[in-house]
């Protein structure tokens, strides 16, 4: 093998000018870097160099065709087989590149940044606890190696040790306040333990350092989404949206934010965008079918409910959805089915179980309405209106004193709402028990005069009954 690059390089030829873009002219003033250095460099160093200029470029096809050929005459030396890991681990060929790793530790057991790159690749493997092992590892060579350490932090995320990892990142902004990686990863802690202002003040501390990291704005947005400071949110994704504008996740919940502030046609053009950009994210296509049947396009919301569901068959919220469309379309049927569907998948929802009751209801199979109002009070036993709706079945068919009940749970939840009292007067008057009834009656037009209007209008037939109604109130 020759020795000198230069021989090997000047079989290219000489080049004609031309115009190059930043990369390619970042390339040829290397060559001519090289060329100009002529016998003084070897091929190896000058491989070295190119592989590394292909690797800091993110080209790791031909990263990987210079690394080899460092290989083919330093075939015993830890840093190549080094570099050759790191280039496989960017190829995703991921178990190549941990034995390329194997024979790095074989030549040079004490470099930490081998124990480093291997935790990289293990953590890209969802290998998150070997992982850790090995950032420990480099650590014990080089316990301040902060590469090591922000790497072991992003590890304990993964196996949701927050507190551990926010503990590295404080101690590695203390000592370098300049780190942004450090202050990111440490708002993102702050954001999983809930600590929101701390989280902003993190990402800030990042963005000061990084202003034109998309990602940091992305996420500076979900959090002020989180505490409902949904115009704030808003600024966040735009910013996002001018430094990456095909960045659809901004697109998706920059219009969660619009739908939340009610502005609901801007909620739908945002989402659409998402979907010009990645149509295949079923949460997208929920979200937006979700706008649509708040806006009462309900076939539109149905298309994209259903879309949800082909790309995601077990997504129980896109069932929900496109059932309660059909349902608000009177197609009951239809809607149970997707009820019934979506309860397969998350059946402890009360809010499902109680949307299957009305429907059944509505399909005249009171039975299960009533079996299903049940389930839903067992998972969500304060719902004032989950009580007053089964209690009004059960009058409707004749259960008044079981529907007494229902009223009494309705009156314990919230005492100042005047329809359980009434209902529970319409259940007394079945049950003949007149003198409750009209005391139970008396506190509903006390609580709400316009009760009294409907009580005319359904007892119009009860001249003695209503003499003694407004003639006692006098």
């Amino acid at each position: 093998m020759n020795t000198s690059f230069q021989e090997n390089f000047e079989e290219e030829g000489s080049y004609p000018p031309k115009k190059f873009n930043r990369f390619e002219q970042e390339l040829e003033d290397l060559k001519d870097r090289l060329r100009a250095e002529g016998t003084s460099l070897s091929s190896v160093e000058a491989y070295e160099e190119i592989s590394n200029f292909y690797l800091d470029h993110r080209k790791y096809r031909e990263a990987l065709q210079f690394a080899d050929a460092v290989l083919d005459s330093t075939p015993y030396s830890a840093d190549a087989w080094l570099r050759k890991g790191i280039i496989l681990s960017n190829l995703r060929k991921f178990d190549e590149s941990l034995e390329s790793y194997a024979q790095a530790l074989q030549y040079d057991s004490s470099n930490p940044y081998i124990y480093l790159n291997r935790g990289i690749t293990l953590d890209a493997l969802n290998r998150s606890r070997e992982a850790l092992e090995n950032y420990e590892y480099a650590l014990s060579i080089d316990d301040e190696n902060e590469d090591a350490l922000l790497n072991k932090a992003i590890c304990l995320q993964r196996l949701e040790r927050i507190e551990e990892a926010k503990t590295i990142l404080l101690s590695i902004v203390d000592r370098t306040p300049e780190h942004p990686e450090a202050w990111f990863e440490l708002g993102f802690c702050y954001d999983l333990l809930e600590c929101y202002d701390d989280s902003l003040h993190c990402y800030e501390m990042h963005l000061s350092l990084s202003p034109y990291d998309h990602e940091a704005w992305y996420n500076r947005g979900i959090v002020f989404s989180r505490i409902g400071k949904q115009t704030k949110a808003i600024e966040c994704y735009e910013f996002a949206l001018l430094i990456h504008e095909r960045f659809y996740p901004a697109y998706y919940n920059k219009g969660n934010a619009l739908a939340a502030l009610g502005r609901l046609l801007d909620a739908v053009e945002s989402y659409t965008t998402a979907l010009s950009i990645e149509n295949k994210d079923y949460f997208v296509w929920n979200n937006l079918g979700n706008a649509y049947e708040e806006l009462s396009l309900f076939k539109d919301a149905v298309t994209c409910f259903s879309k949800a569901i082909t790309l995601h068959p077990e997504h129980s919220d896109s069932y929900f959805g496109r059932g309660s469309c059909f349902e608000a379309m009177g197609q009951y049927r239809k809607a149970l089915g997707d009820y019934e569907k979506a309860l397969s998948l998350s059946n402890e929802n009360a809010e499902l179980w109680h949307a299957k009751a009305d429907v059944e209801f509505q399909l005249g199979r009171w039975r299960d309405a009533i079996a299903s109002y049940r389930t839903m009070l067992k998972y969500d036993g304060t719902n004032v209106e989950g009580w007053y709706e089964y209690g009004e079945v059960l009058v409707d068919v004749g259960f008044a004193q079981e529907a007494l009940k229902a009223f009494h749970q309705c009156i314990l939840l919230m005492p100042e709402w005047s329809d359980p009292y009434y209902a529970r007067a319409r259940a007394l008057f079945q049950l003949k028990n007149i003198h409750e009834a009209v005391e139970s009656l008396k506190i509903s037009f006390l609580l709400d005069e316009t009760k009294k209007d409907l009580f005319l209008d359904e007892f119009s037939h009860a001249k003695e009954l209503t003499e003694k109604l407004f003639f006692s109130q006098k």
